[in-house]
């Protein structure tokens, strides 16, 4: 029944796009690709390869981006104020330390989301000091499909000033 809505899901993820839009239309917004985005065109390449040059079937297109003024970002994420913001990849047991993988793959400040758990880690090389936070999300935290998800929902409030990154967890 879940593959049934999936039009259902991207229509309202599009709607909600729209209201942060209008909210800040003037703002630039990025949209952080990560692995669910991955599935639609993986299914495509192995499943039907001749539809893989449909616009309608872009990533850009399914989850309606730019006409809400957003801009795609691959895996890899973008560097702002010396900070990788990304939608992460690395997976590590516990709260904060998938952020500590990414921050030692990448060597600089990371903000990520992916493991859907709140959790703002620091850790020190060459006597430097990095910062790394991993989001919670606006997801349902109890979806019928996972059974007793270790999941958090918020977002994350990031500032630099002067070089050093603060990040704040909002808990919702």
């Amino acid at each position: 029944a879940r593959l049934l809505q999936l039009q259902a899901e991207c229509d309202e993820q599009g709607e909600f796009l729209a209201k942060i839009n209008q909210l800040q239309p003037k703002a630039r917004k990025l949209y952080l690709l990560g692995n669910h985005e991955a599935r639609i065109p993986a299914y495509v390449r192995q499943r039907a390869p001749a539809l893989e040059s449909m616009r309608g079937l872009s990533m850009d297109s399914v989850l309606q981006a730019s006409e809400n003024g957003f801009e795609l970002i691959g895996r890899e994420g973008i560097v702002l104020c010396d900070t990788r913001y990304k939608h992460g990849d690395k997976v590590a047991k516990g709260g904060g330390n998938s952020v500590i993988k990414e921050m030692e793959h990448h060597w600089r400040n990371v903000v990520m989301g992916h493991c859907h758990r709140q959790a703002t880690r620091r850790i020190r090389k060459d006597d430097r000091e990095y910062v790394g936070a991993e989001s919670g999300g606006l997801m349902d935290l109890s979806p019928e499909y996972v059974n007793y998800p270790d999941w958090q929902g918020g977002w994350l409030v990031n500032t630099h000033t002067d070089g050093i990154m603060d990040v704040r967890e909002v808990r919702v």
